[in-house]
């Protein structure tokens, strides 16, 4: 049974909402269960629950902290490819946190180099990302869920991320985002973190980190549950912004782009308005939209960098041009409740073009490239369903003026609006006929 279907003959969920979690799943990627959460259709336990009862296996939630016996039994990296991880060994079982019950193959992998019966746990995906980020050192994106989750523990309110008050420094701004790059660990909380696990986070359970099935073959929990020694991981150093570069630097980058761009592969080669036209009236995926429009922005832009609009923050998504790796481009975080240009697009729904005021919000964003301004830049929205969901930004290089011709991208825009909403009830009619009955 699929997760929302059964989640809605429980009464947890409505039909509109889980229609909802898809329009949000095509723009935004992730898991159904991942954007329920964000949307506030279901909380983490909710959604923990309902996954162990459609796999039919245990389920966690909340602040996890593995022991560090389970995790020297499996390779970090193996863990880190697979998205699972050792949680903790009771004799001959080690329970392993999942977010997909049905990948026996891993499952057994585990279980031969442990040499361990494995209880297989899962857990909601952007869960087991920020343990991923944490214990694993692992690359992932960071989503809307990974920061409210912050802001509520920092700031002790119990409000939606739209709701909370405004972060007033920037220094406390990066301190949250690179926090959440690193899984949310912070060093002045590990020890609440262990307290939360056994006595808030699952207070209704006998075991505070896994709650068996009652039609899963586990023996009881032990009266007395064993202590979980936290493995401290030393922390990255934080964020800080790029020195200035000199004007013999910066002509050495962009002979260095130049060279790049005439030596880059074909698939990443600039295209044309009507290639691209062409290409997003047949996409089917939300990582090709990315792919096209950064080639098309590529043939007018040094750098361009789409962005995903989630609550306050505009994340980024891919990029293209100097310093804007694949792996560069979804550590860049920019605040929209700060006047800015962004948040300027975002409210007002119009393009940007023109030079960017050092505000906090830009001066961020341009700290996340590396701290080299340009004399003006371009931002446009992409709306889907009459709200901006992306913004793309370009500009042409530190000191350097954007071109000012951005009818093909107005033009553009529209049309991966349009893709969007086609890809959307695509997916709704999915669905349906998934759910209709048969005969």
């Amino acid at each position: 049974m699929l997760l929302g279907e059964l989640l809605q003959n429980e009464g947890i969920l409505r039909p509109h909402q889980i229609e909802e979690a898809l329009a949000a799943q095509v723009i935004h990627g992730g898991r159904l269960g991942t954007n329920l959460v964000e949307l506030q259709h279901l909380t983490e336990e909710q959604l923990a629950r309902g996954l162990g009862k459609q796999h039919g296996v245990a389920a966690a939630w909340g602040e996890i902290v593995p022991g560090a016996d389970a995790l020297a039994l499996v390779d970090l990296n193996y863990a880190d490819d697979k998205d699972v991880l050792p949680a903790r060994v009771e004799g001959n079982r080690l329970y392993l946190l999942v977010i997909n019950p049905d990948d026996i193959a891993t499952r057994d992998h585990v279980a031969q180099v442990a040499g361990k019966r494995v209880v297989p746990v899962v857990v909601p995906e952007f869960r087991m990302a920020q343990l991923q980020r944490r214990y694993c050192r692992a690359f992932r994106p960071v989503r809307e869920v990974d920061i409210e989750a912050l802001r509520r523990r920092w700031h002790g309110q119990q409000k939606p991320v739209c709701e909370v008050a405004e972060l007033t420094s920037e220094e406390e701004f990066q301190e949250l985002y690179a926090a959440a790059l690193r899984g949310g660990a912070h060093a002045d909380e590990e020890e609440q973190l262990e307290e939360a696990l056994i006595i808030e986070e699952l207070p209704e359970v006998e075991d505070p980190l896994l709650e068996p099935l009652t039609d899963l073959s586990v023996e009881p929990a032990p009266e007395e549950l064993p202590t979980i020694e936290l493995e401290l991981v030393e922390e990255p150093e934080p964020l800080r912004p790029a020195p200035r570069a000199s004007p013999e630097e910066i002509e050495r980058r962009r002979q260095q782009d130049r060279k790049a761009r005439e030596e880059r592969p074909e698939d990443s080669r600039p295209i044309s308005f009507s290639e691209a036209q062409k290409a997003l009236a047949a996409i089917s995926d939300r990582d090709d939209i990315a792919r096209i429009v950064l080639r098309f922005a590529a043939g007018k832009f040094s750098r361009a960098l789409l962005l995903s609009i989630k609550a306050d923050f505009a994340i980024g998504w891919h990029g293209a041009g100097r310093g804007l790796a694949k792996q560069v481009a979804p550590t860049v975080a920019v605040p929209l409740k700060n006047p800015s240009a962004f948040k300027l697009v975002r409210d007002s729904r119009s393009h940007f073009l023109g030079p960017l005021r050092r505000d906090f919000a830009t001066t961020t964003f341009m700290r996340s490239l590396g701290g080299d301004e340009p004399r003006t830049a371009v931002l446009m929205p992409i709306l889907a369903a009459g709200r901006v969901v992306n913004i793309l930004y370009g500009d042409n290089g530190p000191g350097q003026f954007a071109s000012p011709d951005v009818g093909e991208l107005l033009i553009l825009a529209q049309r991966v609006g349009r893709s969007y909403e086609q890809m959307i009830a695509a997916r709704k009619a999915t669905l349906r006929a998934k759910q209709r009955p048969v005969g």
